[in-house]
């Protein structure tokens, strides 16, 4: 129910099916809204032969979560090259506004701001991180100080570390038991903190690929 197929010019995250006269076909999650729906049924009616669809998702409480103690896996959001693609234009319009800060001091700060604000709003959905404790996976980003999605090991399935394609920077998949997929972008992470990443997740007895 879950893997990667190569389609077009990068490998997507789909569902393979092969029928008894050995013809197959591919469930892509990006092609239809519904895959995930499409994935319980499959893997609860047809195959496990269940009379319904039994996944439960546990209910998650904030007081559980705050009681526990986490281990950051971040960069700098600064200094790392997403964040540089934030902040470098911001620190060119600020050095080449110096004369005319002195003239237009109100306007300049002004245009200056809304510039940083625009690039850390465009750019930001790039600079994700995450926090792993005892139970749970909880995904925050650097900029976006409201985002906030909580994760209970129980309900992965599996992680899928995806690497640099074009542009983007290299990304966590999380699945759940219910086929549902997120993917973040984290581009503040080195490779050694997705190293360490990594391994605590499989400590944590999750599959990742």
């Amino acid at each position: 129910m879950t893997g990667k197929k190569f389609l077009a010019i990068s490998s997507e995250e789909c569902a393979s099916l092969t029928f008894r006269d050995q013809k197959t076909i591919y469930i892509f999650d990006d092609f239809y809204s519904n895959a995930s729906e499409m994935k319980c049924f499959i893997q609860e009616i047809v195959i496990d032969k269940k009379d319904k669809i039994e996944i439960k998702k546990q209910p998650i409480h904030f007081n559980d979560v705050n009681q526990e103690a986490f281990i950051l896996y971040k960069g700098n959001p600064v200094f790392s090259y997403r964040g540089a693609t934030i902040w470098s234009p911001f620190l060119f319009l600020i050095g080449g506004s110096i004369i005319n800060f002195k003239i237009y001091p109100s306007k300049t700060f002004i245009f200056c701001s809304i510039i940083t604000l625009f690039l850390a709003l465009v750019f930001s959905w790039m600079l994700f991180y995450f926090e792993i404790s005892k139970n749970f996976l909880v995904v925050k980003n650097h900029y976006y100080f409201w985002k906030k999605d909580i994760y209970h090991f129980s309900e992965i399935k599996e992680i899928v570390f995806e690497g640099i394609y074009g542009k983007r920077p290299k990304s966590l998949v999380i699945i759940t038991l219910d086929f549902k997929t997120e993917r973040y972008y984290a581009g503040s992470l080195t490779d050694k903190t997705w190293l360490k990443l990594k391994t605590e997740l499989e400590n944590k007895n999750i599959i990742v690929r």
